[in-house]
């Protein structure tokens, strides 16, 4: 084999090899780059929020490390599922007042009420959830409050006779027992008052 026709081999071989390492670092650097245009905390929300299948939303929102993901998802996910999974990593106190007072499913706003200690939230939503389990866990979770105008207005106005039940054991008002006694229009409420009534 002569010398030049060696040479010409090798510059070929070497040329072929260059051009597939090329071909190769064309190819990671187009996927690379898609990437880096959608960084991952943008891919995992969007599937988070967007994906059809229930199970890639929780795998998506598994991978989630960002705080604010978990905000936006607690708030506005059309599935209460993904809501809660996302409301247990959440704990900005503004964000869990929010679903607290406003998200559609009571499961969810008994869970935000779990991880509150707002008393004036508390407050609000013993008075006005429409729903008497939201309303019964606002009530425990008011362990701080001395305000018997809102226990007054649970016992005498409260239409779940569980409530107003429950609500006269924080009461020390003797004119509401009186009143609920002689009113009530539930027996067990009215027997349980009468039982209060230390005021001969």
């Amino acid at each position: 084999m002569s010398k030049s026709f060696f040479i010409l081999i090798c510059g070929y071989l070497m040329c072929t090899a260059t051009m597939t390492v090329y071909a190769q670092t064309e190819l990671s650097v187009e996927d690379s780059s898609a990437i880096d245009r959608t960084p991952a905390r943008v891919v995992f929300l969007d599937v988070t929020l967007e994906d059809e299948d229930p199970k890639i939303r929780k795998m998506a929102l598994a991978r989630v490390t960002d705080r604010n993901v978990f905000k936006q998802v607690a708030l506005n996910h059309k599935d209460p599922e993904i809501r809660k999974l996302a409301l247990a990593k959440v704990t900005d106190q503004s964000v869990i007042r929010q679903i607290a007072l406003n998200d559609t499913v009571p499961e969810i706003r008994k869970l935000a009420l779990a991880k509150s200690t707002d008393q004036s939230m508390f407050r609000q939503i013993v008075l006005n959830d429409k729903d008497p389990g939201v309303r019964k866990m606002a009530l425990v979770r008011l362990y701080r409050s001395t305000d018997q105008s809102v226990f007054r207005q649970i016992a005498l106005y409260d239409e779940d006779s569980e409530m107003r039940k429950l609500v006269l054991a924080r009461i020390t008002d003797q004119s509401v027992f009186k009143q609920i006694a002689l009113n009530d229009k539930d027996p067990e409420v009215r027997k349980l008052a009468l039982a209060r009534i230390t005021d001969q």
